[in-house]
């Protein structure tokens, strides 16, 4: 609610009556494809929907020195100017390739890499749950804001160039869907599919809060892959690994069996716990979700963060007068800790630069270098230094949900998804932690660790119905307009008061009223319906605030632990009505992402009339 006569009032538990959504009847799709923007390494999967098993396709790319995965690319997008327009020149290691070569004539290239934990890093859910967890400076990501409205965030070029990160994402899905229409007229020939019969699902961290999901759908939309209502999903990637686990060990996944999933990518640790329902593979979330920034991204930035303690000023300076050959370490160092199996070192191939700014020879690195071949050498237990802090917060987060009274003694399996997955480093460290809470438990990996993620995100979109119901991270509420009354609310004798009904009436608008409570099971595709009034005469529009609470014992906005998380702005009808009119919302929870719907009742002639809701999370 606001004071500025577009006040929504209702009174707390007020029809707050549940229904299951319907969805209303399209046009059949006839594809099913899934993009995982990750933040090392990207890609996408499809498949043609069928009643037989599901048959994934995933590109194969070769050439150019590709040391990840074959079915991914680095997630690093060059953009061109054209004509004032900015174009895809090059995504994956071409798009390094070509801006290391350098541009030709006029033409500007701007080149993005490793930018999606700037979503992250800008949002602020997991302080809420951890409100003493601070960033240091350095994990702030390379010239992006650490906090603030996802709609304002820039990111910085490797050249410094700044654009708005909403056209930064959108481009690198838009470029992913043209590759798959590419490919989808490869295998048909000369016909093809109508790109509105693709089934679209884009993955995101399930440790996301309410801003960054939103962000992640309109970069969607404005890549194109919503061209009808139903067509775009957003998947959780450890929900979507688990799901090719199950796909893959049909026959050990019998109802009642509990598992902990664990998706370690190269930007976040996301923690989610299922029981199999039935023998269709149905599962019910039983822990809120959990995790943190310890993927193997946090690796690089402790070795970059060593380099700067160890050689202070003149890698600093080295680092400002040299970009190119910065951005070709931290690559380096990259494909380096991949290739690192905890029994020996790596080594590193570096810019002449590099030797000639920063005198080695006082370093306290366990090191070795080549001058002839510009190499180094870093031993394993320098290695070692870099791995151990994050592997040790990682068995933290294992450890704490295998201990849970959910899990403890009842869990059966530890699945481990995504790309830091494939460690042999991490796999030991986390089977130690499990077997030493549960002896007889097991760790499972899927076919390919690296695209689990990607092939679980296309069964969930064959089948959203796959995941029955999720654990509510917070409490959701928007505040209303009461009576004040001193012998009941003297607490709240400092707030400002709001006349309303012509002066009739003193009001506060500061009580929450919850509809969604933190820890509780929600059914997928439930609705909360919410009537709230006009508090005026000719009132021409709503806004009503959303709310995300820690816990279920806060009742006021401005109480520690409440945060306002976004605003449902509400159109009325056109007619100006001089007597209150009721609108009624309804709220989507249980899935992935908010929807939202309202339909106005003019309480005089009883007509009603659905309304357009404009949501706005930043």
């Amino acid at each position: 609610c606001n004071c500025n006569n577009q006040i929504a009032t209702t009174q707390p538990g007020q029809d707050h009556t549940r229904k299951q959504m319907m969805l209303p009847m399209q046009e059949p799709f006839r594809v099913c494809a899934a993009f995982d923007l990750g933040s090392g390494n990207s890609g996408y999967a499809w498949a043609y929907i069928s009643d037989g098993p599901v048959d994934f396709n995933l590109p194969s790319w070769e050439g150019l020195n590709q040391r990840c995965s074959r079915e991914k690319l680095p997630t690093t997008l060059l953009l061109g100017e054209e004509n004032g327009d900015l174009k895809v020149k090059a995504f994956g290691k071409e798009a390094r390739h070509r801006h290391f070569k350098g541009r030709k004539g006029d033409q500007k290239f701007h080149l993005f890499d490793r930018f999606k934990m700037s979503l992250y890093e800008s949002a602020d859910s997991w302080e809420m749950v951890n409100p003493d967890s601070k960033a240091d400076e350095d994990e702030k990501g390379e010239g992006n804001q650490k906090r603030g409205a996802l709609s304002e965030l820039k990111l910085k070029s490797v050249d410094g160039h700044e654009l708005p990160a909403l056209t930064v994402f959108a481009k690198c899905l838009a470029w992913m869907k043209n590759q798959v229409l590419e490919d989808i007229k490869k295998d048909f020939g000369k016909a093809t599919v109508s790109s509105r019969r693709i089934k679209w699902v884009v993955t995101i961290p399930a440790i996301w809060d309410d801003s960054a999901k939103q962000f992640m759908r309109k970069a969607a939309i404005k890549a194109g892959l919503e061209e009808r209502d139903d067509q775009l999903d957003l998947a959780l990637e450890p929900e979507a690994g688990a799901l090719c686990v199950l796909n893959e060990r049909k026959g050990i996944m019998t109802p009642g069996t509990r598992y902990l999933v664990v998706d370690a990518g190269d930007g976040t640790i996301d923690l989610t716990s299922h029981e199999v329902l039935d023998v269709h593979g149905r599962v019910k979330e039983l822990r809120k979700v959990n995790g943190d920034d310890n993927g193997s991204g946090k690796i690089t930035k402790l070795f970059l963060k060593r380099l700067g303690d160890e050689f202070g000023g003149s890698f600093k300076k080295w680092k400002d007068e040299h970009p190119v050959d910065f951005f070709k370490l931290k690559q380096e160092f990259n494909e380096a800790k991949n290739r690192f199996t905890g029994e020996d070192g790596v080594s590193l191939r570096l810019a002449s630069s590099f030797f000639k700014k920063i005198d080695w020879m006082d370093s306290n690195l366990d090191y070795d270098f080549d001058d002839e071949d510009l190499e180094l050498y870093l031993g394993k237990m320098q290695m070692l230094e870099f791995y151990t802090p994050v592997m040790e917060e990682i068995c933290k987060l294992v450890g704490s949900q295998l201990r849970s009274k959910e899990l403890k003694a009842r869990c059966k399996y530890v699945m481990m998804v995504g790309g830091f997955s494939q460690s042999k480093t991490l796999r030991e460290a986390i089977q130690k932690t499990a077997k030493s809470i549960t002896p007889e438990i097991e760790i499972l990996h899927p076919t390919n660790a690296s695209t689990a993620v990607l092939r679980g995100a296309v069964l969930y979109g064959l089948k959203p119905s796959l995941v029955q119901s999720r654990i509510a991270r917070f409490s959701y509420a928007i505040n209303y307009c009461y009576d004040y009354d001193p012998t009941k609310h003297f607490e709240r004798r400092h707030k400002k008061f709001t006349l309303r009904s012509k002066g009739k009436s003193r009001t506060c608008i500061d009580k929450l009223s919850k509809f969604v409570k933190a820890g509780n099971p929600v059914p997928v595709g439930q609705q909360e319906r919410i009537t709230v009034c006009t508090a005026s005469d000719y009132q021409t529009s709503l806004t009503i605030q959303l709310y995300k609470c820690v816990g279920n014992d806060v009742q006021y906005d401005d109480e520690e632990g409440a945060k306002l998380i976004g605003e449902l702005e509400v159109k009325l009808p056109g007619k100006k009505l001089a007597h209150e009119e009721s609108v009624e919302l309804e709220l989507m929870f249980g899935s992935t992402h908010f929807t939202c719907k309202a339909v106005a009742t003019d309480q005089v002639a009883g007509g009603k009339e659905k309304l357009s809701v404009a949501m706005n999370f930043d």
